[in-house]
């Protein structure tokens, strides 16, 4: 340690009164900005729990994949995990007093689908092989058709069409049947069966989140069996990225150009992908961070104010020191450093003790509204939790050194300029 560095420690211990203030409106000016960061982390971590809790975990999914084909995607580098499902098709389900929903549409779905898609068991269990069936509870509660536990369905299944005989997309909403001006009757769509099977009723589910509200059909799920399939026969493939990046959309399209097939069997989970950071110019994501920055900006305008303001007294009660150094040769770059060095002394006793104070007084303040938040908010994960990134950490200590180094560069502008007559 230098003659400055130790000049400094000895003025700091001198004057401990404006070191003390000094330090404390750096700990508020730090705690404010960590707790601001990590409020917004916290929300945009609320908003990819509750679209996972609603639309499952998962990152892109592939149709009409062959079986022969799955090695693909099972070997590349980017993927952490994958499942199989398979749409077995619809049935017209006698009774239903939905009129835009008279089908039972049937999925089948591997082992490792029930973390992809998550579905809550109301009642018996789930299947274990490709004759056992759950059904979803609002085929009950919004469709008037109830089954029980153990009941035995026999169904033809098949596919829907258009009157030109184009099959509708997979949960497509229901093409009703329309009366022209002149009488004449325009069909919505048809229903091709294809084939019978009999299912036994082996559980109860809440409605599946995977579900879309204008579905034609209820979701009824049994299990998929892949070693049972062939080469030829075809899945649709669900996978889990190991670390996002921008470079997910180029990496699928090479993907399924390597299985054979195009883009256009991409389906994206662009939610997920979007609070993730992926999708950019979202909405609510700027938003969240447009608050975050007008509340920062604030806080660092307010904090500029203070410190600049302590050390400015500082000096001025320290003009005697900085003209005795500059009557020794002190220069003006010596000067200016004994006064940024004060700042980096306290920025890095501050800084730290702000971003703990900040989180900790924010996790306090989650925990005080949670439950009231809970009383008019229904969450479909565990609500708004403290979730601290490195990110949001690395950005506070930043801005808040920025908001020091703001703060002193004045004041260490003017105690260079100070001159031995100025003591005197």
């Amino acid at each position: 340690m230098n003659v400055m560095s130790r000049f400094t420690l000895r003025s700091m211990r001198a004057n401990r009164k404006w070191t003390v203030v000094t330090l404390i409106g750096i700990v508020i000016s730090t705690a404010m900005i960590a707790a601001i960061s990590t409020l917004c982390t916290s929300f945009l971590e609320l908003m990819r729990n509750e679209t996972i809790a609603t639309g499952g975990n998962w990152h892109a999914a592939v149709s009409g994949v062959r079986m022969e084909d799955v090695w693909v995607f099972e070997n590349a580098g980017f993927v952490k995990e994958i499942t199989f499902s398979r749409d077995v098709g619809y049935a017209v389900l006698a009774g239903s007093r939905n009129a835009y929903k008279p089908y039972l549409f049937i999925r089948q779905f591997d082992e490792g689908a029930g973390m992809t898609f998550s579905t809550e068991l109301l009642a018996g269990r789930m299947p274990v092989d490709d004759g056992e069936l759950v059904l979803p509870q609002h085929l009950e509660t919004n469709g008037g058709v109830k089954y029980e536990v153990g009941d035995t369905l026999t169904l033809d299944i098949g596919r829907r069409t258009n009157p030109r005989g184009l099959s509708l997309a997979a949960q497509a909403a229901y093409q009703e049947d329309v009366v022209n001006e002149d009488g004449s009757l325009s069909r919505g769509e048809l229903f091709i069966p294809e084939q019978t099977r009999t299912y036994t009723v082996v559980g109860i589910v809440k409605r599946p989140n995977f579900e879309p509200l204008w579905a034609s059909g209820y979701t009824a799920l049994t299990h998929l069996d892949t070693d049972t399939l062939g080469p030829d026969d075809t899945v649709i493939v669900t996978l889990l990225a190991k670390r996002l990046s921008r470079s997910l959309y180029h990496d699928m399209a090479a993907l399924v150009e390597s299985a054979g097939l195009d883009e256009s069997h991409i389906n994206y989970h662009s939610e997920l992908l979007r609070y993730s950071g992926i999708v950019a110019d979202d909405r609510p994501q700027n938003m969240i961070y447009g608050f975050a920055a007008v509340f920062i900006v604030i806080i660092m305008i307010a904090s500029v104010s203070l410190i600049y303001n302590a050390f400015a007294i500082s000096i001025s009660e320290r003009v005697s020191q900085l003209g005795m150094l500059a009557s020794v040769g002190a220069t003006k770059q010596q000067k200016r450093r004994v006064i940024l060095f004060e700042g980096l002394l306290l920025g890095i006793a501050g800084i730290p003790t702000g971003i703990l104070a900040g989180i900790g007084g924010i996790s306090v303040t989650l925990s005080a509204v949670r439950p009231l938040m809970g009383s008019f908010l229904r969450f479909s994960s565990e609500g708004l939790v403290l979730h601290v990134s490195p990110l949001s950490v690395v950005a506070a200590a930043v801005l808040a050194a920025l908001t020091i180094l703001i703060s002193v560069w004045i004041p260490a502008r003017r105690a260079s300029k100070i001159m031995p007559i100025d003591a005197i």
